[in-house]
């Protein structure tokens, strides 16, 4: 699943975004080398190898799982 499909869903957005607020997880993950790793590295996919600008995820965010009912 790439991050432009994770934003359209909104209980894996929130888990993604509690996921990177957990203790040490933020300082580990580089979202960019993520990005340019799985629209970049599989031609098969993606023959033009062109890596989209958006969706961003604001990561800093409230995740509001609880709100959703969405177990985290």
């Amino acid at each position: 699943m790439y991050i432009g499909e994770v934003s359209k869903l909104t209980g894996a957005s929130a888990k993604a975004i509690r996921l990177y607020q957990a203790p040490v997880t933020s300082e580990t993950v580089d979202i960019d080398y993520i990005k340019a790793h799985n629209y970049g590295s599989n031609e098969t996919i993606n023959p033009t190898r062109i890596i989209p600008k958006g969706p961003e995820l604001d990561f800093s965010k409230s995740h509001y799982g609880e709100k959703l009912g969405v177990e985290l």
